[in-house]
């Protein structure tokens, strides 16, 4: 059994929830009008919107690597690192992306590393691209109001800005207080059925505090802030491409939507932010891409096709780029994401591949780094 056969049907049903959510959207507006939108817009700018999407999907990537090794001692070089990655994306389609624990399988079957050791890679890196949307979004709606005009459309969105990062500090402090979670670890040893387990706990802990340290958040949101300003610029593309004429409140606009529903999709916990960020991208081009800040004021036909442009050239263009390494991963080594009765959550002594994690003990003064 492999780590693909256990999230198959979530991603089938994503997929259909997917289809279902654009023709949704198709349906918000007249057919004829959203054909007519989509007839007009400039295709030759297609090449430069997926470029800005693959600039990001390469600084991701690097951020991936930088935190591989941050945790993991095992060698492995860039080809390898880049198929685990890359073939990650196909699992953006599952509900809170915890599908993407199949880049841990898969670094496991490349060169051995310890899940417990890697899955925190995948929180670190939500947590940095989190920040990174949280900058772009505040960025453009302040830049937006300081040089277009205060707008009162967005306001909703300070109160979750706020819950957000009340959330992300919240997550820093904890797991960087290490008297803290000492004392939640003792706490937690006198239940017998995590004190089995307790060692997994303690490895899980040690490669959360060096993803979540002061430097490596730093280094990685910083990657992460530029590598999602390509697809904000990729955006403002978009709505070049539609026949709106090029000017700073549209690139101010672009920013501030992309980030926020970004957020909001992620927030919703549903595969890829289906629904929530498409509804948010429509509703907002609708708000803001009219007088005072651009004019004359964006179509509903417009507005869907924008939204349906910018989701196929990032979404659904991940999804395919991740096909297509899924298939050279396995071309490589076989079958994705192979694992045991002890990984398959029925129970048990723990899984064989965490006994060779290394003790926290060994890794402590990493930490401290």
């Amino acid at each position: 059994m492999s780590f693909l056969d256990r999230v198959r049907g979530k991603i089938i049903l994503s997929v259909i929830f997917g289809v279902m959510v654009i023709a949704a959207l198709g349906l918000f507006t007249d057919l004829g009008k959203l054909g007519q939108s989509l007839s007009t817009f400039n295709w030759a700018l297609i090449p430069a919107i997926l470029g800005l999407t693959l600039f990001n999907y390469v600084l991701r990537f690097f951020k991936w690597d930088y935190y591989v090794h941050l945790v993991s001692d095992r060698p492995i070089n860039k080809t390898d690192s880049g198929l685990v990655f890359y073939s990650g994306f196909t699992m953006v389609m599952t509900p809170g992306k915890v599908g993407e624990l199949l880049k841990a399988y898969l670094l496991r079957q490349v060169n051995g590393t310890p899940i417990t050791t890697s899955s925190p890679i995948v929180i670190a890196e939500r947590m940095s691209d989190g920040i990174a949307m949280i900058l772009l979004a505040v960025l453009g709606f302040s830049l937006l109001i300081l040089f277009g005009g205060a707008t009162s459309a967005a306001n909703g969105f300070w109160p979750i800005l706020a819950l957000v990062v009340f959330a992300y500090i919240a997550i820093i402090v904890v797991v960087r207080n290490r008297t803290l979670t000492e004392r939640l670890f003792t706490w937690l040893e006198r239940f017998p059925f995590v004190a089995k387990r307790m060692h997994l706990l303690r490895s899980l802990f040690v490669s959360s505090n060096l993803l979540l340290s002061p430097r490596a958040m730093l280094i990685a949101s910083s990657l992460g802030f530029i590598s999602w300003a390509g697809e904000c610029f990729a955006f403002f593309l978009v709505m070049i491409g539609l026949g709106f004429a090029p000017s700073w409140n549209m690139l101010f606009i672009t920013t501030f939507i992309l980030g926020a529903t970004s957020i909001a999709g992620a927030a919703s916990g549903l595969p890829g932010g289906l629904g929530v960020a498409d509804a948010g991208i429509a509703g907002l081009l609708l708000v803001l891409v009219a007088p005072p800040f651009v004019s004359p004021a964006i179509t509903s036909g417009l507005a869907i096709a924008a939204t349906l442009l910018i989701r196929l050239a990032t979404l659904w263009f991940g999804v395919l780029v991740g096909l297509v390494f899924m298939l050279l991963f396995h071309l490589k080594f076989g079958r994705v994401g192979e694992i045991d009765d002890g990984e398959s959550g029925s129970g048990g002594a723990a899984p064989p591949l965490l006994a060779d994690a290394k003790p926290a003990e060994a890794t402590a003064e990493r930490v401290k780094a």
